[in-house]
């Protein structure tokens, strides 16, 4: 498995949104927070579209999505909220230049479909809140992102408890696809509707495994 480098200050990280829409007033809780982990925001040119319910048409959050992955100046990739859409759109994506230039990608809900995506392609990315929920989310759940993509040592925003609440990434030997979050929330729908799409990662075992509640929101 390929862990994509660590961030550093002043490094640029992208908000994009592959499902429902968003406005700018909704995330700017988000922006504050991560621009006190030291780094820059970069919008996608679509993000504040709207089309019925999903951030514009599906070849605009594809275009999003592919340009965000192939800008080798972005470091990692915010899926702003979930909902449902990124499956529309996971087919139109090239992930070649991903591949020679990997980059984290973080989220949870709908985003789902992508770490299915990504993760068989040999490369971890980070299951995790997303910036729609960062205002409502704990500090523990905060440094579940923090600290997996930011330099030990890093200063960042100081809400990484110092207790390190925040658990670190044990890979295992065996491929082992463990799913976080509230049992009652949608991953298994998620999960269930990738089933023999090729999109699953290859893993012999799958484990739903609960944790806090503020790190779901059914409304993501």
């Amino acid at each position: 498995m390929i862990i994509p480098p660590k961030l550093n200050k002043g490094d640029k990280v992208a908000l994009i949104a592959t499902a429902r829409h968003i406005s700018k007033e909704e995330l700017i809780p988000a922006i504050d927070i991560i621009k006190k982990w030291g780094l820059e925001v970069v919008f996608s040119e679509n993000v504040f579209k709207i089309k019925n319910q999903f951030a514009g048409a599906d070849n605009e959050r594809a275009n999003d999505l592919q340009k965000m992955l192939d800008d080798k100046s972005i470091k990692a990739i915010f899926c702003v909220r979930g909902g449902y859409g990124t499956v529309r759109i996971i087919d139109k994506i090239d992930f070649s230049i991903f591949l020679d230039n990997p980059k984290w990608l973080v989220g949870y809900s709908d985003v789902t479909v992508l770490h299915n995506h990504i993760n068989n392609l040999g490369v971890a990315s980070l299951h995790a809140s997303m910036p729609i929920n960062f205002k409502d989310n704990t500090a523990k759940s905060l440094a579940g992102i923090e600290t997996p993509i930011m330099p030990i040592g890093f200063e960042g925003s100081g809400v990484v408890p110092k207790n390190g609440a925040a658990k670190r990434l044990i890979l295992s030997s065996e491929p082992v696809c463990l799913i976080e979050g509230n049992p009652n929330a949608d991953k298994s729908v998620r999960y269930s509707s990738s089933i023999n799409t090729g999109l699953l990662p290859a893993a012999q075992t799958i484990v739903l495994a609960a944790t806090s509640s503020a790190l779901i929101n059914p409304n993501a």
